[in-house]
Formats: C-alpha cells, structure tokens, sequence
C-alpha cells in the first residue's frame, strides 16, 4: 500500500552525460528532486526560475548531491511574458541544442485569480514554442 500511494520511482539508471537539461520552477519539490537526479546522471542543468535567491541555494543542493558542477541558473518567471520572451532569447542565442525540456512549473487552479493561472499556462505553452527548434535540433 505505502508503494501505491507514494507513486512510480524511476528505475532507470541510464546515463545523460552531454545532454542539456531545462527545468523551469525546481527549487523545490519535484522539481529540485529532478534536478539532483538528472544531474546525478551527468545531465548539464539549468535551473529557471522565478526566485534566483532560492535558485541559488538549490542549485548548491545539486551540486553536492550529484558532484555534478554543470549546474546553472536563470531568471524565469512564467506569469511574465517579458521573462518567457528574455529567457527564450537567451536560450536559443547561447545553447547549441536543448535535449530535455521539463516544464514544471504548475498553477493553483483554486486560487481566486483564475486570470493569472491562465496566463501562467499560456506562457508556459508559449516558452515550449519558443524552444520547440532548439528541442529539434538535439534529436539530430
């Protein structure tokens, strides 16, 4: 029962060594879990997300936990258009290819601000447009 209720674990141990990774809003929780993981598995990863601070100390978190150092961070906040648009530009001028997007950014759909969960999933829908090449390119 403790099994079913705690969810899947991955099983695989496949190596991701020169592969990029992006996780958007993984200073926490799965996300950050996420991040240790694929980091531990040679995967180069970048953290987006909104609050660089706390960016900052997960992305020390990886590090130890992996003894991976290719682990970096950038500002990405998906309920700002002018952050999607920044942090896409950036994206596509500096990285050769990306091989694994991992949008986990989520919204509370019980929040009284139901207009700011929409653009929150538009712009998360738009980061994944503005990346589709760069994601193309990798399967290359």
């Amino acid at each position: 029962m403790r099994w079913y209720v705690a969810g899947g674990v991955c099983v695989s141990k496949k190596r991701l060594d020169g592969k990029t990774v992006i996780i958007n809003d993984c200073n926490t929780g799965i996300g950050l879990e996420t991040a240790k993981e694929l980091s531990a598995r040679g995967a180069r990863i970048i953290m987006a997300c909104r609050d660089l601070d706390k960016a900052h100390i997960a992305s020390e978190i990886v590090k130890k936990f992996s003894g991976n150092s290719d682990v970096s961070v950038e500002r990405l906040d998906l309920a700002l258009r002018d952050s999607v648009r920044k942090f896409a530009d950036k994206v596509n001028k500096d990285e050769a290819k990306i091989d694994i997007l991992i949008n986990n950014g989520g919204c509370d759909c019980a929040e009284k601000q139901p207009s700011r969960a929409a653009i929150n999933m538009e712009d998360a829908k738009r980061l994944w447009e503005l990346s589709e090449d760069m994601v193309k390119k990798a399967k290359k």
